[in-house]
């Protein structure tokens, strides 16, 4: 090792530094947020496994996976390579295999009180209000849009909500169009929705999948607004945060799931509300957006906004991310939400009743 003793590096990079850091034989691996090697035939967690191999390992993440428990091989296997020895065996037993025209896939949970088991002795686990004590609490709001779902949008949601023998590939751009055609349907509705709450004075963080959907709002708001998309400096970031924070002109800022979702500090200082006008399938990334705001610094309750339209692909991707957030939490934690009515999509549910009344 260098005479420092100690070596940071970028997960990005991590393959091409390998065997440089395989010589160096390293005692100790410190692996933060480690569910950047969720997929186990990705190189970069080849070479983690690599690197992690009969060496001291600490993993640390606060969501060690971002969407199911198939992830959350990698690191175990690091951890304990006796009980997770067997790849094939993992994913079957504990990752709900479904079989179709083009393979097996491993997206859901099974078992997951027997894994919660095995992987409870492997670390310590700690929920934020637990270390944060003094954290406000975060609420959820999910809030129906004014909209009208036409018969040609009706028909695409119901033919690619039922499609077989398509490769994952193929079913994810569908995917990925449907949920921007469902933010067309809505988005005079998301528009009325943030000048209503900006009449209270207060600021808003807004979050979006598509860079169209962004353009759109950035397009409208206009100099009251602030933007942090994909392939923005780290300088042009910190201006974005700077002038949201500073300038009380500036009342909206607008970020992508992915690219503001994390490394992003200082919004909390000014902000409470955080709203988001698309949805992802990764309940992970929606938590880690989420705490742009729900943070170290925060004075006030932060309230989740979820910008739906009713009936369609938006209301599907809610209920999906609630399973999926529950079986992680079930196989990390031990527990799930105790109350179906303070779901998510128990309060959708009860919404939907309200207004067919």
């Amino acid at each position: 090792l260098p005479k420092r003793g100690a070596v940071v590096i970028n997960y990005d990079i991590l393959d091409a530094w390998v065997d440089v850091l395989l010589s160096w034989d390293p005692q100790t691996v410190l692996a933060d947020e480690v569910q950047a090697v969720g997929n186990p035939k990705a190189k970069r967690s080849k070479a983690f496994a690599a690197i992690a191999k009969d060496r001291g390992l600490i993993p640390m993440s606060g969501t060690p996976a971002r969407t199911c428990p198939a992830q959350l091989f990698t690191v175990l296997n690091a951890l304990d390579p006796v009980t997770f020895k067997d790849h094939w065996r993992y994913l079957h037993k504990y990752c709900d295999p479904k079989t179709d025209g083009f393979g097996t896939t491993f997206k859901g949970s099974t078992n997951a009180e027997e894994l919660h088991e095995k992987i409870r002795p492997l670390g310590i686990r700690y929920t934020k209000l637990e270390v944060l004590k003094d954290l406000p609490d975060r609420v959820y709001n999910p809030v129906l849009m004014d909209c009208e779902v036409s018969k040609e949008y009706q028909d695409a949601q119901d033919k690619i909500l039922s499609l077989q023998g398509h490769s994952p590939g193929q079913l994810r751009e569908r995917l990925s169009a449907l949920t921007a055609s469902a933010f067309e349907l809505k988005k005079e509705s998301v528009l009325e929705w943030i000048s209503e709450f900006l009449e209270t004075g207060n600021k808003l963080v807004v979050f979006g999948w598509h860079v169209a959907v962004l353009d759109y709002l950035e397009a409208h708001l206009g100099k009251q607004c602030v933007r942090v998309s994909g392939g923005v400096s780290k300088d042009a970031r910190e201006r974005a945060v700077q002038r949201f924070v500073n300038d009380n002109r500036c009342k909206v800022f607008l970020g992508n799931i992915q690219a503001a979702g994390v490394g992003i500090d200082g919004l909390q200082e000014v902000c409470s509300d955080v709203a988001f006008v698309e949805l992802c399938w990764s309940p992970a990334d929606l938590d880690q957006s989420e705490s742009r705001l729900h943070r170290l610094g925060q004075k006030s309750s932060v309230t989740v906004h979820y910008l739906l339209a009713a009936g369609t692909i938006d209301t599907v991707m809610a209920a999906t991310l609630e399973k999926r957030k529950n079986a992680l939490r079930l196989v990390v934690d031990g527990k799930t939400e105790p109350n179906e009515d303070e779901s998510i999509v128990g309060m959708i549910r009860n919404l939907q009743r309200e207004e067919s009344r």
